[in-house]
């Protein structure tokens, strides 16, 4: 886990994400009108930090990308485990016809 990890699921709905960035520049102003340039230089960061991951790391769209991969290589996991236990079943099945002929020629 990242220190700053803002790409969790509380922010996918777009308003929180305009209202967390909007909130940083927003307090950034009143801290450099209070004279706390350090204040104001960090919200101002966290602002342009929050800003790139949010909207022009392309984030939401990565998340649901990935997410169905996850998906995509769970069902092509369970399709092969159902592929080898179709065969299986079926390389018992041809088995026991081929020891059923061997004993109905004895």
């Amino acid at each position: 886990m990242k220190l700053l990890d803002v790409q969790i699921d509380f922010f996918l709905p777009l308003w929180r994400r305009v209202a967390l960035v909007a909130f940083c520049f927003v307090w950034s102003l009143v801290e450099f009108n209070n004279g706390m340039v350090f204040w104001g230089s960090v919200f101002v960061a966290l602002g342009a930090y929050s800003l790139w991951h949010f909207f022009f790391d392309g984030w939401p769209a990565n998340r649901t990308v990935g997410k169905s991969l996850e998906n995509d290589e769970i069902v092509n996991n369970l399709s092969i485990d159902d592929r080898s236990t179709e065969s299986n079943s079926a390389s018992n099945t041809n088995n026991d016809e081929v020891s059923n002929d061997k004993t109905n020629h004895v």
